[in-house]
């Protein structure tokens, strides 16, 4: 209730005719807004609810999702300090690009999925192909499938993301890259490809993110 001047506020996002102005997560907060006009007035309010109780913003950003995000934006300001568009944000641990719809990074999804493979590649020397493969499906799998359900997944995206996961197979059976696995992976029983999951609701707006 502390807060109900952000969340009940008509200068969200309307979706399914219900007017949605922030997302909430613990102390995340992103605030969301059809107009930079609305935006600033929801950062106004949150400006007076955050002084009422006695709260601070960490550092602040805000990015543009619909048709005109490629032109350039009237400033934003938090405590009368400007506030910086950028191009891509992290939030709740998934980076979010600046694009006609809503968009998810997946460059810093590989690195550290690839990461986390081949430190298991390099600490499972002699141990047996199945044991390496439970521990990648245990614990590169989830950061690979992270989040993927709160979006609309493209066939570009499913194929990168199928590609990662193929090349796992090749690194565990010591394949060659242009091996094809996908008979391997369903020998297995173990899907070949991320799920398309549910798709996150389609809207075009601005977002402020804190």
């Amino acid at each position: 209730m502390f807060i109900n001047g952000v969340l009940i506020n008509n200068n969200g996002c309307h979706i399914n005719r219900y007017c949605a102005s922030c997302i909430i997560y613990a102390d995340d907060l992103m605030l969301l807004s059809s107009s930079v006009t609305g935006l600033q007035k929801l950062l106004d309010v949150s400006v007076m609810t955050a002084k009422e109780l006695c709260l601070q913003f960490n550092e602040s950003h805000c990015i543009v999702f619909g048709s005109r995000y490629q032109c350039k934006v009237a400033p934003m300001y938090l405590h009368d300090k400007p506030l910086q568009w950028v191009n891509s944000v992290k939030y709740l641990g998934v980076t979010l690009m600046s694009s006609e719809k809503v968009a998810l990074d997946l460059n810093q999804v590989k690195q550290k999925f690839f990461g986390f493979v081949n430190s298991i590649m390099n600490h499972g020397r002699g141990m047996s192909d199945m044991v390496k493969l439970h521990l990648v499906e245990s614990y590169c799998y989830p950061l690979l499938s992270y989040a993927l359900e709160c979006f609309d997944i493209t066939s570009t995206l499913m194929q990168q993301l199928s590609a990662c996961w193929n090349s796992v197979y090749r690194k565990v059976f010591h394949y060659k890259p242009w091996t094809f696995v996908r008979e391997l992976i369903y020998c297995y029983g173990v899907v070949c490809v991320i799920p398309s999951l549910a798709a996150l609701i389609q809207y075009q707006g601005y977002f402020g993110v804190r």
